[in-house]
């Protein structure tokens, strides 16, 4: 039986990010209500595919380039738009025996179990990168792409009210909010 790794080991391992940075982080996301790996990557310490990497690792799951599948009509039709968008969930497939999504997630157990209830098959699931995930999602349903990731509050701000940030497009607002703070360098 193989060792449960953190991401956060994986990450160190993989020299993405330093035990010192990790450690900081930790005690920083003690405070926010985001995944880990989202808020490493609101922090702007590394991206999505090392995210999207990790999990995959982690959970077993082979890592997808949503971009290049095409999902099928049948499998469309077992979520709609705001289902698919919500929960970061593409479905891909329905073969005979099973049925194949792709999540940015895989501790989204209510998304999977949907999807796979409504699918009557065995489920497979692959892991991809939030954001591409989600541009693949707003093609596969012909949807306009908002590339605006949502919004985040600095952790430690919850005293005075704070604009919110966007992560992608405000990391440097989010690092400058985080050194006021002493939280990062």
């Amino acid at each position: 039986m193989s060792h449960y790794r953190r991401i956060g080991e994986m990450l160190v391992e993989r020299k993405l990010l330093s035990q010192r940075k990790l450690d900081e982080a930790l005690r920083m996301h003690a405070e926010s209500s985001m995944r880990f790996g989202e808020f490493l990557t609101a922090m702007g310490s590394i991206s999505e595919e090392d995210v999207a990497s990790c999990l995959a690792e982690q959970y077993g799951f082979e890592l997808a380039n949503p971009e290049t599948l095409t999902p099928t009509d049948e499998a469309l039709t077992l979520v709609d738009w705001n289902f698919a968008s919500k929960y970061s969930l593409l479905p891909v497939e329905v073969g005979p025996t099973e049925a194949v999504c792709v999540v940015a997630d895989p501790m989204e157990v209510f998304a999977t179990d949907v999807f796979e209830q409504r699918a009557q098959r065995r489920l497979k699931i692959l892991v991809a990168p939030r954001t591409r995930l989600q541009r693949a999602i707003a093609h596969a349903f012909r949807q306009p792409f908002d590339d605006k990731p949502a919004l985040l509050v600095v952790p430690g701000t919850k005293k005075r009210r704070t604009p919110k940030l966007d992560p992608q497009v405000d990391r440097l607002a989010l690092l400058d909010a985080l050194r006021t703070r002493g939280l990062a360098r």
